[in-house]
């Protein structure tokens, strides 16, 4: 058990037995009384992921940003960190991280039990359902050389876990160069690593900066980049040129999005 786990359970003690001193009598036996017992490597980490105490000063947890509701994400641009001070970067969702290959600091037991598989896009695909016409327009379109969503957001997670510069950099403006700044190479310049899909509909705001409120306006986005930011720095080839997508495919598009949440998060919203 290393020092981190051991200073919280120390922490957790000392603080019963403030609770002892203040109330006294018959009602200091039960502030000694030990909570259930965390057995397993998972119960801990979901414990220290809801505990402030991890915090530089104590006042927010992982969950404070990666709120469970909307799929262990948040829902503003930038999050209210230590001392009130603002994110540099949007919260990612830290859903479906067990096969992901990069972390900042992640309670790898806890997170491997936030795989999620049971959304209406798995039922789809095991033959449980039919999709709506429009669901499956967009599947069709989400899968097409015309937009190459494929491209970078496949597999189980809808991730190739590439890095990719999607034209939100331009040296002025959009100025956080991503990538580059740990790799220090001019060919990762405004690269940001590609997100998963999984429960995308629960996540905004969305891109690294959260400039985007909605899906809708993710899909406008991508539809013609041009149209947003005039003159990106290292923007990927697959981007280059407008999709010229009609108003229903691009409703379309975002009806298959929707497929992607998973039903626990249906039933709480």
């Amino acid at each position: 058990m290393n020092n981190l786990i051991v200073n919280y359970f120390y922490s957790m003690k000392r603080t019963a037995g403030c609770i002892v001193l203040l109330v006294g009598g018959i009602a200091a036996i039960s502030a000694f009384m030990a909570p259930a017992p965390v057995t397993t490597k998972a119960a801990l980490g979901k414990k220290l992921f809801n505990d402030k105490i991890l915090s530089k000063d104590n006042t927010i947890s992982c969950a404070s940003c990666h709120l469970p509701e909307y799929g262990f994400s948040d829902t503003v641009a930038f999050s209210k960190g230590i001392e009130g001070r603002a994110t540099t970067r949007n919260t990612p969702s830290v859903l479906n991280m067990k096969n992901r290959p990069y972390f900042f600091w992640a309670f790898a037991a806890f997170e491997r039990t936030l795989e999620t598989d049971s959304s209406r896009f798995d039922a789809y695909m095991d033959d449980l359902i039919a999709f709506t016409e429009s669901e499956e327009r967009g599947r069709k379109l989400f899968i097409s050389d015309k937009t190459k969503c494929f491209d970078c957001h496949r597999g189980p997670d809808f991730t190739d876990d590439q890095f990719k510069n999607i034209g939100l950099f331009d040296g002025y403006a959009l100025n956080d160069s991503g990538r580059y700044l740990i790799t220090r190479k001019k060919e990762d310049l405004g690269k940001f690593k590609t997100p998963g899909l999984r429960n995308i509909a629960l996540t905004a705001p969305y891109m690294h900066n959260g400039m985007f409120q909605t899906l809708e306006e993710v899909v406008e986005y991508y539809n013609n980049p041009g149209a947003f930011v005039l003159s990106p720095i290292n923007i990927d080839s697959t981007l280059a040129e407008p999709l010229s997508l009609s108003r229903q495919e691009k409703a379309d598009l975002v009806a298959f999005l929707k497929t992607l949440t998973d039903k626990r998060f249906q039933k709480q919203r």
